[in-house]
């Protein structure tokens, strides 16, 4: 990613993005990460009978991800409106006027095979924003990235102060219920990411000490999230130390970041 591109998902407000190295998800233990969060009570809850509560405050620790005033709605079809349908015909124009995976899309960014091909930089954050959203927030389960999200986002300048965090905790609450009917075995499509940073977040294990800074998303690189892991399959999910929620201080907060840009 260019010094440009970066400069522009800081101007947006999802610089917190950035910084991810998380490892590819490991199954089991992200079984019992989802069967582990109540819907109902919208707590974590710990074998020995702890609860941890989880509010949309927690989405902002985790992801960094801007509060703003204004709530993002989906699109119920291409043809929500005229504009809306004219943006996402020139987006797909540049896919074979088809809806792309998101595996297309960072191929297309990072694959030496196309590097004579990489996107026009005005398409740059539509395409961030697609792979970020499909990936830590929600997707769908065929091949095709979902995009309906875009229908708040056609404004650019408007995608910073875009309530994120009621998002992404909208998301969780509204999955979770699909997977809880599916008997916990179908396809979860919500931010299973964000289940478990704050998990590894809020309770601690063998007293290592770790890494409190808002985001976590930026604390919790790969290789020690594998160790973590590895901690949880090795000596049973859910037993340590529960931690209170982080005390903010002025420079973790996006808003004042972002005024500041």
């Amino acid at each position: 990613m260019s010094d440009t591109q970066k400069k522009l998902v800081h101007e947006i407000g999802l610089g917190s993005l950035l910084d991810i190295e998380l490892p590819q998800l490991d199954k089991q233990f992200s079984h019992w990460v989802l069967d582990s969060f109540e819907v109902s009570s919208y707590s974590f809850e710990l074998p020995k009978g702890e609860k941890i509560e989880i509010e949309v405050e927690d989405v902002r620790i985790v992801y960094g991800l801007p509060m703003g005033d204004i709530p993002i709605v989906e699109a119920k079809s291409d043809r929500a409106s005229e504009d809306f349908g004219v943006f996402i015909k020139n987006w797909r124009s540049k896919w074979q006027g088809k809806t792309p995976s998101v595996n297309q899309i960072i191929a297309q960014y990072t694959s030496d095979k196309f590097k004579n091909q990489r996107p026009a930089e005005e398409d740059f954050l539509t395409n961030f924003l697609v792979v970020a959203v499909n990936c830590l927030m929600k997707c769908i389960s065929n091949n095709q990235c979902h995009f309906k999200f875009l229908f708040s986002m056609m404004d650019k300048e408007k995608i910073k102060n875009l309530n994120w965090c009621q998002y992404v905790f909208d998301s969780l609450i509204s999955f979770h219920v699909t997977w809880r009917k599916s008997g916990g075995k179908g396809f979860y499509n919500g931010p299973l990411q964000f289940l478990m940073l704050f998990y590894f977040d809020r309770v601690q294990r063998l007293n290592k000490k770790q890494p409190r800074t808002i985001p976590i998303i930026s604390c919790w690189k790969r290789d020690m999230s594998l160790e973590r892991i590895k901690t949880e399959n090795d000596l049973n999910y859910g037993y340590g130390k529960v931690l209170p929620r982080i005390e903010e201080k002025p420079a973790d907060n996006p808003k004042v970041q972002n005024d500041h840009l």
